[in-house]
């Protein structure tokens, strides 16, 4: 489980780090993480790896495997090309 620490610790790189998002016209802006409120929709929204093992539309996914007890989907965002995830189907 990952704590308020971890969580920053891991989006600080994603994130905080590089502080910019595009917006469409070629320009940059900042902005600045709202971690309790990450970490509240974190905690109580609904699990992506749930709605893509249910194949729900509004979460598309490139299998690339899946059996019984795991499934493998390429990362929506990925660092390196073909950086696949790994989760078990059941939510634990």
């Amino acid at each position: 489980m990952f704590t308020k620490n971890k969580l920053y610790e891991n989006l600080s790189g994603l994130i905080l780090r590089n502080g910019v998002t595009h917006n469409g016209d070629d320009m940059f802006e900042r902005f600045e993480l709202d971690l309790d409120a990450y970490h509240h929709t974190a905690q109580t929204g609904p699990c992506f790896i749930c709605e893509i093992v249910a194949q729900n539309p509004d979460y598309p996914a490139h299998i690339v495997y899946e059996d019984a007890v795991a499934i493998a989907f390429l990362d929506k965002y990925p660092p390196l090309y073909g950086h696949t995830l790994i989760a078990p189907r059941q939510h634990s």
